[in-house]
């Protein structure tokens, strides 16, 4: 079963975890080849400045993996930000990126992992995934094996990616 999500609106958290924590460098390239588009804006490209991590997001921006949004109008980040203090640059402009996506009627979801945000997007009526669950998803419909997501999954285990043992267990 296909599923009817276009666009993936990625903050850096799940960027980082695939370039720098798991060998997970082709995972937006993949997603592409599959009918995904994925797309960061431009406050997650400029948090996103370590190596080998900036490395990885510049080449899968140049071979047009993933797609930068610039935002027109930042008074609805700063709004955002007003109203939900938690949330940082990348985050909000992921929720506004996603908002703006879906009030044209497009099939969107934020890729975010902190539960701050999580919270937000579902108060906001966005779709949200994290890390963990995007996997599941791409081994679900075929996109990567069961033993390749096990694999990443185990990758994030041993690295100092904070994640939770709970949700690594779970099969759902």
């Amino acid at each position: 079963m296909r599923l009817s999500v276009l666009r993936l609106v990625f903050d850096s958290t799940p960027l980082i975890a695939f370039f720098r924590e798991m060998d997970g460098k082709h995972i937006p390239g993949l997603l592409a080849s599959n009918g995904f588009k994925c797309i960061i804006p431009e406050g997650v490209r400029c948090e996103i400045v370590k190596e080998p991590t900036r490395s990885a997001l510049v080449k899968a921006i140049n071979t047009g993996e993933i797609t930068v949004e610039v935002l027109d109008d930042l008074a609805a980040v700063a709004g955002l930000q007003t109203r939900y203090s938690s949330l940082g640059r990348g985050e909000s402009e992921v929720i506004v990126i996603a908002q703006r996506h879906s009030m044209r009627g497009e099939a969107v979801m934020c890729i975010i992992d902190e539960t701050p945000a999580r919270k937000v997007a579902d108060r906001l009526g966005l779709e949200k995934m994290g890390t963990i669950g995007l996997l599941r998803m791409m081994a679900k419909e075929g996109i990567i094996s069961g033993s390749m997501m096990n694999e990443l999954i185990r990758q994030l285990e041993d690295s100092s990616f904070r994640i939770s043992r709970k949700l690594c267990d779970s099969k759902g």
